[in-house]
């Protein structure tokens, strides 16, 4: 579970950033809220099978349940996390359900454990992952100032106008949290770490990973076999229809591409020859990913067919191929530098934040190993099967 940590951290603060925290936004989705609408009271009546407002009740919400990283976690405040925790299963379940399979609260989760014995787990989890991030802050001895009151501030400013309308009061806004079971401290925490976990990454890194070095780039290109950089102009063997070409139009691919290659290696410019290229890429390329990878493929070993791969290890940066023929048809390739900024996946990702995110991961995955959540006073978590 533990390479997946960063990933989820990232999944949870997408949360927050719509609306602060996930039932929130379901919840206001469901019933806008206005100035004039009576925020909902805490409801007693037990939802999907669950009464949450007697667990909440049994008791004292001051009461310290656990201790985190040093940093104590009060009972109303551990029950906001199983309360989120809890209402997203129960979202799962309905989506089971809706696709006609059976899945509830004492079905097996996969691993010889029901849902409703492997929840604890999944809070604990999930209040670690929070802690990673706020961890990592205090180990870096990252100042928690101004910056983050006035971010906090425009959120919470925000939040009420969502669910409670433009008029709407704090009052109103606290309301709508009870409601939902989210106590003040957990809904400024995940807001906290909202802001930290982006800032903290920035501080680190750079806004656009440009603190990471050539070297620190180049390394993580290697460790993860990416060893080609090239893009290509694709003429299919198939029509639209999927029948094959025949021989004449087959060789006709071949003489157009074998004059466009002449063409580009007259160019002397290795900037223009590139921008040629990608023109004549624009107006002939037959290749389905040209839309998600506009400047090629970045690849290593057995990740092309082995004809492509050949062409792409013989040549020189920014050297154009004769055409290659493949299962697809004709390639003209054009090898390009492997560098720091190369965008890796075509979506922009560079070497640079491929390393970022790895190094930020690692971090990550480090404080949640001496990350332990302990139980107080005798505390052993919630048995949900007793409230059903």
């Amino acid at each position: 579970m533990k390479k997946f940590i960063a990933l989820l951290v990232v999944v949870c603060l997408a949360f927050t950033a719509a609306i602060s925290i996930p039932a929130i936004k379901e919840k206001a989705a469901e019933k806008p809220a206005s100035s004039e609408t009576a925020p909902e009271a805490v409801s007693t009546v037990p939802t999907g099978g669950i009464d949450y407002a007697a667990i909440l009740a049994s008791r004292d919400k001051d009461e310290v349940v656990a201790v985190i990283d040093g940093k104590s976690i009060t009972w109303e405040d551990y029950f906001s996390w199983f309360y989120i925790n809890a209402q997203q299963m129960e979202n799962y379940f309905k989506t089971m359900n809706s696709y006609g399979m059976s899945a509830g609260w004492n079905d097996d989760m996969g691993n010889g454990k029901s849902f409703a014995e492997g929840l604890g787990a999944y809070v604990e989890d999930a209040i670690k992952q929070y802690y990673c991030v706020d961890g990592l802050a205090d180990s870096l001895g990252f100042e928690r100032g101004a910056e983050l009151e006035n971010y906090i501030g425009e959120i919470y400013k925000r939040d009420i106008a969502s669910v409670c309308g433009e008029n709407g009061t704090e009052e109103e806004f606290e309301a709508f949290l009870a409601g939902r079971y989210v106590s003040p401290n957990v809904y400024r925490f995940m807001n906290t770490v909202a802001y930290l976990n982006e800032a903290l990454f920035t501080e680190l890194y750079g806004e656009n990973s440009e603190k990471v070095t050539d070297e620190q780039a180049l390394s993580c290109l290697e460790e993860n076999g990416f060893l080609y950089n090239a893009n290509h102009i694709l003429l299919l063997s198939t029509a639209d229809d999927g029948t094959e070409l025949s021989a004449e139009e087959l060789s006709e691919h071949y003489t157009k591409l074998a004059a466009l290659a002449e063409e580009l290696r007259a160019i002397e410019s290795e900037t223009e020859r590139l921008e040629k290229f990608e023109a004549y890429k624009e107006e002939l390329d037959e290749d389905g990913g040209k839309v998600s990878n506009p400047h090629g493929y970045v690849f290593g070993k057995g990740q092309m067919v082995a004809e492509f791969e050949a062409a792409v290890e013989g040549l020189a940066e920014y050297e154009v191929s004769d055409p290659v023929e493949t299962s697809y048809g004709y390639h003209m390739i054009i090898r390009l530098p492997l560098t720091a900024d190369t965008d890796v996946d075509g979506s922009g990702h560079t070497a640079r934040a491929m390393w970022a995110n790895k190094d930020y991961n690692d971090r990550m995955n480090g404080i949640h190993d001496r990350l332990e959540l302990e139980y107080q006073n005798g505390f052993t978590g919630i048995e949900i099967k007793d409230y059903m």
